[in-house]
């Protein structure tokens, strides 16, 4: 074993041996879905067997199997003893790396997931030069683009990347980019969601200036962005926030304290100052929109609460229809989360 890099499940391996036929490199980038495709490997135990199938999407990503997913999917059939088999193009070219499968039983029911042969490639060479994957960095946190949230910052379209915390000196920051801001194309290319721009940046060269196209208050805007290199551990921190009906008050529910040493040596806060959630109730419309006891509560609809009376003189107008646009930090993680009744 030569290195490893677990973020994308990829691997190099030499083999002390001469003369070994090698596959050629396909561009993975150059799939479409309706393309055909074969899986190599030993499923089951049987070894050189050949499946065939069809590619059914591609840039899957949020599956769970890798922090860094950009997945080809497939119905060719892949069982286990597939994984780090290769999936290849019609002209025999490697176009993915067999990884996993979606199955309630175990075994193959057409939906299989490849690994890019492009960001395999990308990764080996990194792996083969410096012992580690070198990936850029947008230095940003970033959500989902949900209906409601389309609807609530004013987006043609339900996709996207918000922009919920910055990192100081960041590749974002010094792009210019502020919190609540909508990344939707880079370098041209619609961005679909966080994964998306995740991983349009982490297979960016270190230095390499990017154009960037967003949404600040509901206008375009372009910046460029410079790439910086990504911290060598960073967690992955993910909500999602749904909605529910509801003929309650928005924030009916919430119970809400301000922050005191005490109180934050008892929850483990990090910060001393500011108002956390210490209550919610079961099944009302907060608690079901996503909304946690400990989330520390730093605006409402995109007003700043500081103290609870200004928390008090926002949220006491609103009517049971009305929108409650929370911007709240979860353990260092920034997160807007939408609570209205359908």
């Amino acid at each position: 074993m030569v290195a490893t890099d677990p973020k994308t499940d990829v691997a190099v391996v030499k083999i002390s041996a001469t003369g070994l036929p090698a596959a050629a490199w396909g561009d993975s980038s150059a799939l479409a879905v309706g393309d055909f495709v074969l899986a190599i490997g030993n499923p089951l135990g049987l070894s050189r067997t050949v499946t065939f199938g069809i590619v059914s999407a591609v840039g899957r990503a949020d599956v769970g199997v890798a922090d860094v997913e950009d997945f080809i999917q497939t119905d060719a059939p892949i069982n286990p003893g597939n994984s780090g088999g290769a999936l290849v193009n019609t002209n025999g070219e490697l176009v993915g790396i067999n990884t996993a499968i979606a199955s309630p039983t175990g075994g193959s029911v057409g939906v299989g997931f490849a690994i890019p042969s492009n960001m395999a490639r990308t990764a080996m060479q990194s792996l083969i030069k410096t012992g580690r994957v070198v990936r850029g960095f947008l230095g940003a946190s970033t959500q989902d683009v949900t209906p409601l949230l389309a609807k609530t910052f004013h987006l043609p379209d339900v996709k996207g990347s918000i922009i919920t915390d910055l990192q100081a000196k960041g590749s974002a920051e010094r792009a210019g980019l502020k919190r609540g801001d909508v990344v939707v194309r880079f370098d041209g290319r619609d961005v679909m969601d966080s994964g998306h721009l995740r991983n349009l940046m982490a297979t960016a060269a270190i230095g390499s200036k990017h154009r960037i196209e967003l949404l600040r208050d509901a206008k375009l805007m372009q910046t460029d962005l410079t790439v910086q290199e990504a911290p060598r551990e960073r967690l992955k921190k993910t909500q999602a926030a749904d909605a529910a009906s509801s003929t309650a008050h928005p924030l009916s529910g919430v119970i809400v304290d301000e922050v005191t040493p005490a109180l934050a040596r008892q929850m483990d806060l990090p910060v001393n100052a500011g108002l956390v959630v210490t209550d919610i109730e079961d099944g009302s419309l907060a608690e079901v929109s996503g909304l946690q006891p400990g989330d520390l509560l730093l605006e409402l609809n995109r007003q700043p609460i500081p103290n609870f009376s200004t928390f008090q003189r926002l949220a006491e107008p609103l009517r049971s229809t009305d929108l409650a646009l929370l911007l709240i930090n979860r353990q260092g993680s920034l997160l807007y989360i939408p609570i209205q009744s359908e």
